[in-house]
């Protein structure tokens, strides 16, 4: 995949919703924290398993608050510092409902008999360090594409990249797809 296969003027909003970071989330990039919005194609991120990798694509959208209020699927969740413990996030994280976080821990391997799993950001709501209380702002989300899922640091925590799945190629050009 290539910057060139992407539709970077917008993101796609489907019935399942998107899978994305706020503006002003901040990335571990090799020259530092850098705001999401600010990531372009060629920066590089610092993945879990990949060590700092180069982005292929850096997109986002704006909604404004009648579509956020029209749409619960882009109403945002709200994660305070220490949500997950001291340190994590460090900052006060949004991102939207569907977006994944990677949790482990003996309380994982209970659940679902492995180490590690992706979480939706609305699986994990509860009500008080994990919120999903929005005040029908306007938002803008924003998501980074590598040459395959990665998992990376915002804010302190590792989420996901944008994955590939029907929900991006839904963004891609005609010509991509094929």
């Amino acid at each position: 995949m290539t910057e060139e296969s992407f539709n970077t003027n917008s993101y796609p909003e489907t019935e399942s919703g998107i899978t994305c970071y706020l503006a002003g989330t901040l990335i571990e990039t090799d020259t530092g924290l850098v705001p999401i919005e600010a990531i372009r194609p060629g920066d590089q991120v610092l993945t879990l398993d990949g060590g700092h990798q180069k982005v292929l694509w850096a997109g986002g959208q704006h909604y404004p608050a009648s579509a956020v209020n029209r749409n619960r699927t882009l109403r945002p969740i709200t994660i305070e510092p220490d949500a997950f413990g001291p340190g994590c996030p460090k900052r006060r994280l949004i991102v939207s409902p569907q977006h994944r976080f990677l949790c482990c821990g003996a309380a994982v391997e209970l659940h679902f008999g492995t180490d590690e799993v992706l979480a939706s950001a609305k699986g994990l709501v509860n009500g008080s360090g994990i919120c999903d209380d929005w005040k029908g702002l306007s938002i803008s989300y924003h998501h980074i594409l590598f040459a395959c899922h990665q998992v990376i640091r915002a804010e302190g925590l590792w989420a996901e990249s944008l994955f590939t799945g029907d929900l991006a190629l839904s963004a891609m050009t005609a010509e991509a797809r094929r």
